[in-house]
């Protein structure tokens, strides 16, 4: 299981920073347009399917997971940076692993939680303070202790393993990734342009990623450039390590910019990694392959979407 949670982790780790990359229109300055006092709220959502093979048997996983967002400006500071606010309203979860399904929803009612939902409940109404520049370069970053500190008091039995797997960095690429990616200057179409981010894949190692963006219409074209760089006898738990790493994933999308509002109004990303792990547990070796494919979409919306549910 510690194999698959790993997959389920990069997965949502792939799919809570890719399809947020911020991207331009033609002849126009890319800079976010913040507001004093401005929300906006955000959902992604992430289908995924990965197939695990073991000495020639096939361990398959598939599930969707929505995420709702809260992002909010709260003021301009003296030297032009910017206070941000980013609260995570809701999650929901369905998976199948290997036949045995489960799912959650912390928009329902506490009672139907499972240990899971437990954990997951936990996270909800978190809160992160940034503060950012108006091309999206993430200068400060509060908030992760008191939000494992709730987690910890929420579900103790599980906040553990989710330390392992949820880590500061984490949370701030994720939200440079968000909030990163624009030029700066005029683009005109046909133009393109790159940038770099890096992702981190515990407890795996990190996920290097080139970002290629082309205007093509009014439309953004993505192409990533990805590359995996596995920590030296990365530890899953329970004795498991992975040795070895021949990983092959590749990323593109559309992306939608509202150049009224500043800020993106959708993301269609498609991503796929496939190859082979070499693990060590117990002192056996033994080989994975892996082959997975995440599709996310993601949409910036003006008014909280669970309250017109």
């Amino acid at each position: 299981m510690s194999a698959l949670r790993w997959i389920g982790t990069l997965a949502a780790l792939l799919a809570v920073a890719a399809p947020a990359l911020a991207a331009p229109v033609p002849e126009e300055k890319l800079a976010w347009k913040f507001k004093d006092g401005q929300t906006f709220y955000q959902t992604q959502s992430i289908e995924f399917k990965s197939v695990t093979t073991v000495q020639g048997m096939d361990i398959n996983v598939t599930g969707k997971e929505t995420w709702y967002f809260a992002w909010s400006f709260v003021r301009q500071n003296k030297d032009g940076t910017w206070e941000v606010r980013l609260k995570t309203l809701g999650i929901k979860l369905d998976m199948d692993v290997a036949g045995q399904k489960f799912g959650l929803d912390t928009t329902g009612k506490p009672e139907d939680d499972n240990d899971v939902g437990k954990t997951f409940r936990g996270f909800v109404g978190t809160e992160f303070t940034l503060t950012v520049t108006t091309d999206g370069q993430i200068k400060k970053f509060e908030g992760f202790k008191e939000a494992m500190d709730k987690l910890a008091k929420d579900s103790p039995t599980n906040v553990e393993a989710m330390r392992k797997f949820l880590t500061e960095d984490n949370i701030k690429q994720w939200t440079a990734v968000v909030l990163g990616g624009l030029p700066g200057k005029a683009v005109a179409k046909g133009a393109s342009w790159k940038t770099a981010t890096m992702l981190a894949m515990n407890p795996m190692g990190k996920i290097k990623n080139t970002n290629v963006f082309s205007l093509d219409g009014d439309k953004i074209k993505l192409k990533m450039e990805p590359e995996v760089q596995l920590s030296k006898d990365a530890d899953l738990g329970n004795g498991v390590k992975v040795t070895k790493a021949d990983l092959k994933p590749e990323g593109s999308g559309t992306l939608v910019y509202d150049a009224a509002k500043g800020r993106l109004s959708s993301g269609d990303i498609d991503f796929t990694i496939a190859g082979t792990l070499g693990v060590s547990a117990n002192g056996q070796e033994s080989e994975l392959k892996l082959s997975q494919t995440v599709k996310m979409r993601t949409k910036f919306l003006d008014k909280n979407p669970l309250l017109e549910q």
